[in-house]
């Protein structure tokens, strides 16, 4: 097939931002379960605790929050990050839109794969550019639908391929240190109630630090100052509580740890673009369906290409 003609048909799949493949009852090495390109997803988070039964490599395009195995991070240039079978997934933006590219795959030649290309698993990488994982993602699509019985020998040199590659660009930023136990264990404290957080000093001293050693340590770790990380987790477990209807506003307010309900909202507002109550009034039903909302990104993305 002409190279032109190619990338146009792997353009019009774009128009429905991903593709899954029909599973295989089979035991296999290697199993493609799904591609997406360049997908958008409008202002919001992606939780799943359990994480999903394969492997997910996934790759942000721009600026972007995810949970790793060091904490939350966020990156505002493109980055990724690899995760394995069952491992928890939260990733998105609360300030606008994402634009993701990703793989679902499975079968003990991912873990190898990933192994042979120094990619550690669980753990978020900035990177120049995302090259390799759309070019591994356009050759995997058409060996997946271009020929009735695709090769899976050629699927994982592909992904093979595409993770060396895509490893070259991550040994060109220093490698993320995982955190010391004691500022572990802080993390996971605000991760777990945030409420319960009151001050740097008293972080500080449960991690038998001094006040300012423990703030630079935190910093490095996590990317931000300590109380914007309580912050931070405050809202968001706000944004999960609102979505119960019967707990009013002001109640979701007092349990993450805010007793003033005009600073409660404010923080909100700031940290999502809407106020609580209309998070709660949205998330009760009035927001927009998730196919309206695709929909709208298959739009977008024909309009700005005068298709």
């Amino acid at each position: 097939m002409d190279e032109t003609l190619k990338n146009l048909h792997f353009c019009q799949m774009l128009l429905g931002s991903k593709i899954w493949f029909t599973p295989s009852k089979e035991t296999l090495a290697l199993r493609v379960n799904g591609i997406g390109w360049k997908e958008r997803m409008p202002a919001s988070f992606v939780n799943r605790p359990s994480g999903t039964g394969d492997f997910m490599l996934l790759g942000f395009h721009g600026p972007a929050e995810f949970r790793d195995a060091t904490g939350m991070r966020r990156f505002e240039s493109p980055s990724c990050i690899f995760w394995k079978p069952g491992d928890p997934h939260y990733y998105g933006r609360g300030d606008g839109p994402i634009v993701h590219s990703w793989l679902h795959a499975e079968g003990s030649a991912m873990a190898e794969v990933a192994q042979h290309a120094g990619i550690e698993v669980g753990v978020g990488y900035p990177v120049d550019d995302l090259s390799p994982l759309e070019q591994m993602l356009q050759e995997l699509h058409g060996e997946m639908t271009e020929w009735a019985e695709p090769s899976l020998e050629i699927a994982r040199a592909v992904i093979d391929t595409g993770l060396r590659r895509l490893s070259r660009l991550i040994l060109r930023h220093p490698h993320p240190n995982l955190p010391p136990k004691n500022l572990h264990d802080a993390r996971l404290r605000v991760d777990s109630d945030p409420a319960s957080v009151l001050s740097v000093a008293g972080m500080a001293r449960e991690a038998g630090l001094s006040r300012q050693h423990f703030t630079e340590l935190f910093r490095h770790h996590f990317g931000m100052a300590p109380m914007k990380y309580v912050l931070h987790a405050r809202l968001h477990r706000a944004a999960h509580l609102l979505r119960d209807q019967n707990r009013r506003v002001s109640d979701v307010a007092r349990a993450v740890g805010f007793e003033d309900p005009f600073h409660f909202s404010r923080s909100f507002r700031k940290e999502f673009g809407i106020s609580p109550r209309l998070f709660k009034k949205r998330q009760m039903g009035d927001l927009m369906s998730l196919t309206t909302v695709r929909l709208m990104a298959v739009n977008a993305w024909v309009r700005d290409r005068g298709i």
